[in-house]
């Protein structure tokens, strides 16, 4: 994260569950935060209340949802996006210096345009770490096979 984006950063991972893992100006881990993710919480509506349909997620055009679906939709994806840029914010206030916000997981394409915190989508993120932490392992073992 730190050598692609840079550092203070807030990596979202918008999955199964929806996590914030903040990360200091100088790289170190610095906590999180988890919550119910975009198809957690969609299933969680469908199996608890009555007769509200399975929908196709798609970004809604706008915030007012003219029939059940765009209203599932509305608070599904727009609400997602509104958790998440409310968590950013308040966690940019306890970094020292802005931090860059990356998304990356299954969602994140569908929530970050919704969102006002997200800077940039990655959804490789996690492969770009792990090919970094080889690379980082083949170079000290003299560019022998790690």
């Amino acid at each position: 994260m730190r050598r692609r984006y840079g550092t203070p950063a807030i990596v979202v991972d918008l999955g199964t569950a929806t996590t914030l893992d903040i990360v200091s100006a100088d790289g170190a881990y610095l906590g999180g935060a988890i919550a119910p993710g975009v198809r957690t919480a969609l299933e969680g509506l469908w199996q608890r209340t009555f007769r509200l349909p399975r929908i196709d997620l798609r970004l809604p055009s706008s915030p007012i949802g003219r029939n059940t679906v765009h209203a599932i939709q509305v608070g599904t994806i727009m609400g997602h996006a509104a958790l998440v840029d409310g968590l950013v914010e308040r966690v940019a206030r306890e970094l020292e210096g802005v931090p860059h916000v990356v998304a990356t997981g299954g969602f994140a394409p569908l929530v970050a345009p919704a969102s006002t915190a997200i800077q940039v989508v990655d959804v490789d993120l996690t492969l770009h770490g792990i090919r970094f932490i080889y690379e980082r392992a083949r170079a000290s073992h003299g560019g022998e096979r790690a």
